[in-house]
Formats: structure tokens, sequence, C-alpha cells
């Protein structure tokens, strides 16, 4: 709750003055100072609020946080339009097993980032814009990581699909669509990734495409309510805008798709939001001339995150894009797939490295880029335990992860 400005500069006043009688007169001088950055400083935060969504009351349409809960197999109150459909024997299978793969996520994971971050994440600039490029739909290390961050910002080759309301579907077709999903997160809980294949394979499915269901379930999931899903377009300005029927139909594989979702914290009055991205990043991304460029600038600081990024981050084409995202980033969190450890200068970066690196993941149809010497030599001398899987080591073994965090200094 905002109080008046002439309220707060009279108290101001008033205790400079208890503070230090002898000083009542250049009180006086600065008054006029006082008031204008007071002024400041109240407009400011009511303009911040004032172009955020309101959340979302019971006395709206609740449709997609009751769709939430649905997908995400929790218990659902009996106002929800979904309830019929889960007293099914193969909803309450599915609802089961999403039970099982969340409590693994949660206990492997979760509950070990949760004091890992505590200890050795900076504090500084937690609400900065959450940035995730080569997400897929992995929600879930962007908020374990960032979780006051207001705009998140995931950005995929694959697409944002589509949610078919379920009452719409036959038992057969809504078995088939959460089939899916089952599959998707329990890839997430047997190696907190996703690979290409199955995303590949289940985003596919023809009633809950892409990576939108998923995203829902993660953030319902992780205590998040779910105030509205949209699908807009970036436009030639670098603004997101309510999609036309032109961009719809448009068939070029190229396009830059965009799905944003709105959410917030049970006891928030504002929204949150997420927004994903199906685009192919290149060396132009972060250019000012493109509309993702002018986006990307809009956007203010960011707290970046990547995971098995699959090390095409490490070709020479993509160094403009990093420096440009760089200059405006304050923390990263990564693993040995995303950016070379060379390009952090400890002059301006600070890093902290947990895990094992001893040599980079071989995998088929990622670029043969060669094993990060310097980043050896700083594991060897520094590298800390990292108590959960990240990245691409689970495919090592356990306790094969590796995991930087680097921090503008």
């Amino acid at each position: 709750m905002l109080i008046s400005s002439d309220l707060l500069i009279s108290k101001t006043i008033s205790y400079l003055k208890k503070s230090n009688a002898n000083q009542s007169k250049r009180v006086n001088k600065i008054k006029p100072l006082l008031y204008v950055l007071i002024c400041g400083l109240i407009i400011s935060c009511a303009s911040s609020d004032s172009t955020r969504r309101l959340v979302r009351t019971e006395s709206t349409d609740l449709y997609w946080y009751e769709l939430s809960q649905f997908l995400s197999g929790l218990p659902l109150d009996e106002k929800n339009r979904f309830l019929k459909l889960a007293e099914s024997p193969s909803y309450k299978s599915y609802a089961a097993t999403i039970n099982s793969y969340w409590e693994k996520i949660d206990s492997d994971y979760l509950k070990k980032v949760q004091p890992f971050k505590n200890e050795f994440m900076p504090i500084k600039s937690a609400a900065n814009t959450a940035f995730y490029p080569l997400s897929g739909a992995d929600f879930v290390n962007l908020h374990a990581f960032y979780p006051d961050a207001i705009t998140n910002i995931m950005i995929g080759l694959e697409p944002p699909g589509k949610i078919t309301d379920p009452n719409t579907l036959s038992s057969d077709q809504l078995k088939q669509g959460l089939n899916s999903i089952q599959s998707m997160v329990g890839e997430m809980a047997a190696q907190n990734y996703f690979t290409r294949k199955r995303m590949r394979r289940e985003f596919a499915n023809p009633h809950f495409s892409g990576t939108s269901p998923v995203l829902l379930i993660f953030m319902t999931r992780l205590g998040l309510k779910i105030d509205f899903w949209e699908r807009v377009e970036l436009d030639k300005s670098g603004k997101l805008i309510a999609e036309t029927e032109a961009h719809i139909t448009d068939k070029n594989p190229d396009k830059v798709e965009v799905v944003r979702i709105y959410f917030h914290k049970p006891e928030e009055k504002y929204s949150r939001e997420l927004s994903f991205f199906r685009m192919y990043i290149n060396e132009n991304s972060a250019d000012e001339n493109s509309s993702e460029g002018k986006y990307f600038a809009s956007q203010g600081k960011f707290n970046l995150l990547l995971k098995s990024a699959e090390y095409v981050l490490q070709l020479p084409m993509y160094e403009k894009f990093i420096q440009t995202i760089l200059s405006k980033t304050d923390t990263v969190v990564q693993d040995d797939s995303a950016i070379p450890f060379k390009v952090f200068d400890k002059n301006i970066w600070e890093s902290k490295v947990f895990g094992v690196y001893t040599a980079r993941a071989r995998l088929q149809n990622t670029p043969n880029v060669p094993d990060q010497v310097d980043l050896q030599n700083e594991f060897k001398q520094n590298a800390k335990t990292l108590p959960f899987k990240y990245g691409y080591g689970v495919l090592k073994g356990n306790d094969k992860s590796n995991l930087m965090i680097l921090a503008r200094k």
C-alpha cells in the first residue's frame, strides 16, 4: 500500500529534525529535493504495479486454473469443470503416476537445490528477468534457481502447441493425450532434462501438443497458480501482441511462435509471466535490428540459465549473441555444454564450480567442439560437491554432473 508523498516527506523531515535540531535550516533547504526524490520513487513503484496484470479472482473465468489442476493430477474441488473426467480409472492411474514422478523430482532435485542455492547463489538482482535459451519445456530448473523473477523467458525449437478442452475429447483421445504428457514428466523425473527424440515424439500429440501442457503442470506442481494462457506474436518493434490470423496460418517453419502464461504465487495480487518462444537462435538474434533483439533489449537485466545446451553456443557464429546477452546479465547458472568458460573475464565475473568436469559429453548430432582445458583446470582446483543431477552428467553416472555459477562482480 502506498502512502501519500506529503505524509512521507513530513515524516522524513520530522525524523531529520529530531535527530539533529541544528540541521533544521538545512532540512528546509533540501525539502524540495526530498519531494522530487520521494515522489519519483512513489510514481515508479505505482507504475511498476500498474503495468502488471491483476490476479484473476473467483468471480472471473478460472478455466486455465482448473485445467492446470486437472492436467497436474491434483485433487479437484467440486466446482472444477473437469471433475467428472477425473473419476475415470484411466485418469486416476495417470494422476497416481504424475504424483510419483513429481515426488521423485521434488526429493531428488528440488529439496536439494534450495539449500544449495541459499548457500552459493548471490541474492542481488534476484528479480531480474529469468532467461533460459535452449530450454525445451524445463520450467522446473528455471524456477528452482530464479523463483523471484516476475518475467520469465524460455526459448526452444519445440512448438508451444495447443491444449484441447478435455471435455470435448473422447475417452480414447483423452487417454492418448495424457499418456504423452506422462511420458515427458517421467523423463524429467528420471534425468532432469528432456531428450530431443522424446520431445519430438510426444509433443506431436494432436490433443495436448507442444510444450504448453508440460509447462502448466510444472508451474502448478511448483505451487504456482495459473491465471491465463494465450498465443501471442512478436511484432517488428519487438513487442508481444495478440496473434493475428495471418500469423496463425503462416506455415513458415522459421517463424517465431510464442505462448504467454500469466501466473502468480498464492499470496500475490499481481501476475507474473512466462513467455515461451519457438525460434532458432542465430548470430543476429540479439541484434536490435531484429524483432527478437528488440524484445530482448526491452527486458532490462537478465539472470541466465543454461543446461543440456548441446554445445551449440560454443560455435563461433554465436559469439555476438552471447556477448550481447551477457552485457545485460548479472548471474549465470550453466553446465559445460553452454557458454564457453573462457568468455567469462575474471575481472568481471566471479565463478564457482561444482561437481565433475573432465571432458564434454559425446552426443550424436552435436557440434564437435573441443574439451575446455581452462574449465578442466578450474574444476581440478576449485570444484565443490554438487548434490543433484544437472545437464548431461547423468549420462556418465551418479555424481558426474557439473554446474557453474557465474556472478558479475
